[in-house]
């Protein structure tokens, strides 16, 4: 009986976390989950699309390259806010590895975040990581 105390606690100040958070500051969170999920799933598109300095589509031999490649973690370290701007700048650590040599890589990214004007979408104005 505890635990579900506990548990319908937690649920609850979830709840009230996400009521407190404004629209904009919810859909930044699901927009760089969305981002992560597309990149560890290996959905380049999708990832490549939140970007919005990125606008031609990936060559078939970049898109063959990156068939190999399987990111492993995605794990933000700093975030910084610029609300005048409308931005968020976050430092990420991304690992992944080459399924044709098993070996793990990883490398800090930072990532630049911008609210679309007029606008609760969020989009990426930083390059698209390099994996080499």
């Amino acid at each position: 009986m505890k635990s579900f105390r506990s548990m319908v606690y937690l649920m609850v100040l979830g709840v009230a976390s996400c009521a407190s958070m404004s629209d904009s500051a919810i859909k930044f969170k699901e927009t760089t989950l969305a981002y992560e999920r597309a990149l560890r799933w290996g959905n380049y598109d999708m990832a490549l699309a939140l970007h919005s300095n990125e606008t031609t589509p990936l060559s078939e031999q970049e898109r063959k390259r990156l068939s190999h490649i399987r990111v492993t973690g995605y794990n933000v370290i700093n975030t910084t806010n610029d609300p005048p701007h409308s931005r968020i700048i976050q430092l990420v650590e991304l690992r992944y590895y080459n399924e044709d040599y098993a070996v793990e890589h990883k490398f800090n990214t930072r990532m630049e975040w911008e609210q679309i004007k007029d606008s609760i979408q969020w989009h990426i104005i930083s390059p698209f990581p390099k994996f080499k």
